[in-house]
């Protein structure tokens, strides 16, 4: 999957899973995760989301912005979340994937 890496390094982000939170009540059909995150990226509310893929053609894939991220959550298979990360952490991310990418 590709990610527009100047704002999905913003983010942290796992595959298959649901990340615990209060759900802001915006539900967006998105084609793409790229889509769902640069949507909460937009948004200054939006501390999380879930991206939900479908298999089946005649249902539309969603994104669930968050308003607070809590610990825990679920697995499920199709889901992509991502929670915003501190400035700090977010200076830690890009010097980490800039370091990555330089030993390749």
């Amino acid at each position: 999957m590709k990610y527009d890496l100047d704002v999905s390094s913003k983010f942290s982000i796992a595959l298959d899973w649901e990340q615990s939170g209060i759900e802001s009540g915006v539900v967006i059909t998105a084609a793409s995760v790229s889509d769902c995150i640069n949507r909460c990226y937009q948004d200054v509310t939006c501390k999380g989301f879930i991206w939900r893929m479908s298999c089946r053609s005649d249902y539309p894939k969603v994104c669930f912005l968050k308003t607070t991220i809590t610990q825990g959550g679920v697995n499920v298979i199709g889901s992509i979340s991502g929670y915003r990360l501190s400035p700090q952490r977010n200076l830690i991310n890009i010097l980490f994937i800039r370091f990555q990418c330089s030993c390749i």
